[in-house]
């Protein structure tokens, strides 16, 4: 049995394997942030719902923040993993203490456009999220999908040096991980760097 989502340890994002040499390089960066600096080269995200995701209240507008989900295998996962393929795909993991260690992290309680979603802080945030919803995982159910996207958001961006694992489909996907120029960045490199992980994908 899989780990209930209120009981993990972990955070999850997942971008494209094109983009990892610029996130080795310079961070993972908030999508305001990466447009800024011309750093975002393969893009994954539904422009209109990032245009509508705009007008959801947070301290900073959403596009100042990296978002992490609290499980994989979420709806978001689901959609980017049957569009592009999961062996074209990464998932970057932070540890849940990290998150919640810095003073400016929220969480948003469902998907920001699902008329429940709250943005409160870290630890306010995580008592108010619907966890029955979360373990039950019931994508048909469209109340009980959104609240499955319940976001923690960190501003501006993560370092390598703080992300806890990176998880690909693929051997393949590792090895060209293992030789992009900034790979040592990350902790606990090499021996726990990346772990070829297909359950971890929809």
């Amino acid at each position: 049995m899989p780990t209930p989502p209120k009981e993990g340890k972990l955070l999850y994002h997942m971008t494209r394997l094109e983009n990892m040499p610029s996130i080795l390089e310079h961070a993972l960066l908030s999508r305001k942030q990466a447009e800024e600096r011309r750093l975002l080269s393969m893009d994954i995200a539904d422009h209109e719902i990032l245009a509508e995701r705009e007008n959801f209240w947070s301290p900073r507008p959403l596009s100042e923040y990296v978002p992490f989900h609290f499980f994989v295998k979420n709806p978001f996962d689901g959609r980017v993993c049957r569009q592009y393929g999961s062996e074209n795909m990464v998932i970057i993991a932070i540890t849940r203490e990290w998150a919640q260690s810095l003073s400016s992290s929220y969480i948003v309680t469902a998907h920001p456009l699902h008329p429940s979603a709250q943005c409160l802080p870290y630890n306010e945030g995580y008592d108010a999220i619907d966890w029955f919803a979360l373990e039950s995982r019931d994508y048909y159910n469209n109340d009980t999908k959104q609240k499955c996207m319940a976001e923690c958001l960190i501003p501006d961006g993560v370092a390598p040096e703080d992300f806890a694992c990176i998880y690909v489909y693929t051997d393949e996907a590792k090895e060209e991980l293992l030789k992009y120029p900034n790979s040592w960045r990350v902790k606990h490199y090499p021996e726990r760097y990346i772990q070829v992980a297909p359950y971890m994908f929809p």
